[in-house]
């Protein structure tokens, strides 16, 4: 392969890729800017990667498994620094998710879980199977099915009737 066909291929998998995975990453750590950067370090390691990434059938499904699980793990990683530091009686200004109408579809994703939130997102959102979304979070799918149910479970007790037929 040459240069600038590698070029070309990997400037259309940014072009089809970044807005949506850049979206979701947002979504799942709470922070544009933080999500933008998962998505760029993700870009970072594709190029990186190419020479073997360039060989599979989907190198886009390849960059969408990557940022997912950055962002993931990620938000693990700020939940769990949140946690010690108020153990630790440290204060500092806790991040809130971004302001969105009490009641809403948005409101009660944001406060699910960070994995069963990410597994929403993935199978919704990118509108992906089961297998898939659990394929891209390197998870089960028994527990990808787990942490949907769980998360329908969740958004059922919180979203009044009149929310759900706000959302259709």
């Amino acid at each position: 392969m040459t240069e600038a066909s590698m070029r070309t291929e990997i400037d259309l998998i940014y072009r089809t890729e970044y807005k949506q995975l850049a979206r979701l990453a947002s979504a799942i750590v709470y922070d544009s800017g933080l999500g933008d950067d998962i998505v760029s370090g993700g870009m970072i390691r594709l190029v990186e990667n190419w020479d073997k990434v360039g060989k599979y059938e989907a190198p886009g499904a390849w960059l969408r498994r990557v940022v997912i699980r950055d962002a993931v793990r990620m938000q693990v990683k700020r939940t769990k620094e949140r946690s010690m530091l108020t153990e630790l009686f440290i204060s500092r200004p806790a991040y809130s998710p971004p302001a969105v109408a009490p009641g809403s579809l948005r409101a009660a994703v944001d406060q699910l879980p960070t994995k069963m939130r990410a597994v929403v997102l993935v199978h919704y959102f990118l509108d992906q199977s089961i297998t898939e979304t659990a394929h891209l979070l390197g998870i089960k799918e028994g527990t990808a099915k787990a942490h949907l149910h769980r998360a329908k479970q969740a958004l059922r007790e919180v979203l009044t009737e009149q929310d759900v037929e706000t959302i259709r």
